[in-house]
């Protein structure tokens, strides 16, 4: 049976990375993001390396759209062997210019997403003792300024990988958190304008080389080695 591995934001970065490190025979990728010609060039690029790929255009501020893709694919009678979520959105600003709008935009895709999957996804994940990987941040661990509703986010996305590890651990299933500094990815340069910066990309994280380590580490996770992994320029991984 092809293992079944679900990632969001796939479409790019980190996530496109992520789908060809994990592409080999017998996997079955399914992948979401919201732009259709970028989703199908990475799955024809997954195709080529033997695996399998379907994508699905998903948008993770509408909690009514979640829900329907999860149940979709929950629908579907084999499990589900890892759910990766790794999308996510940010946008920079003091919290006393900030609009509450940003706050809710932030939680809709960050938080309640990832959760509206989980629950929706459980079970087949259940079937399978299958693993959960949550793409963090640095900004899950320390917040510093300008990015009170990103952190804010991150933090709680933290404490429901955390929660659900103990929860899960009995039934077999590994919940793994990675907590990534800036990476070379359009989020970051997306990020670097807001911030009226100019940095050079290739000193910070790469996606190609970031998603080796993040499956070795899923690898690690799923024999109870380690829960998370946290990734900083210019230093080696740390595996907790």
């Amino acid at each position: 049976m092809n293992r079944r591995i679900l990632i969001t934001g796939a479409s790019s970065g980190l996530g496109e990375a992520l789908a060809l490190a994990l592409a080999r025979s017998g996997v079955n990728l399914i992948l979401t993001g919201r732009r259709t010609d970028a989703l199908n060039r990475v799955a024809d690029a997954i195709r080529s390396k033997g695996a399998t790929a379907q994508t699905h255009l998903l948008e993770l501020s509408s909690a009514d759209e979640v829900l329907a893709f999860g149940e979709a694919i929950a629908s579907v009678s084999t499990g589900l062997d890892v759910l990766i979520h790794n999308a996510a959105v940010i946008k920079l600003g003091p919290l006393a210019e900030s609009a509450i709008t940003d706050l809710d935009w932030h939680y809709q895709v960050n938080i309640k997403a990832p959760v509206i999957l989980t629950k929706s996804l459980l079970e087949r994940i259940r079937q399978t003792r299958g693993q959960l990987v949550f793409i963090n941040s640095a900004a899950g661990l320390v917040a510093r300024k300008g990015v009170a509703f990103y952190a804010a986010t991150k933090h709680a996305l933290k404490a429901i990988a955390d929660s659900l590890r103990e929860e899960l651990a009995p039934e077999g299933v590994s919940v793994l958190s990675v907590f990534l500094s800036r990476m070379n990815t359009p989020m970051q340069q997306r990020v670097l304008e807001m911030e009226g910066a100019v940095a050079n990309l290739s000193a910070f994280l790469q996606p190609q080389s970031t998603a080796e380590i993040i499956v070795r580490a899923m690898e690690r996770c799923r024999r109870g080695k380690i829960s998370s992994v946290t990734l900083k320029l210019g230093e080696a991984p740390m595996f907790e």
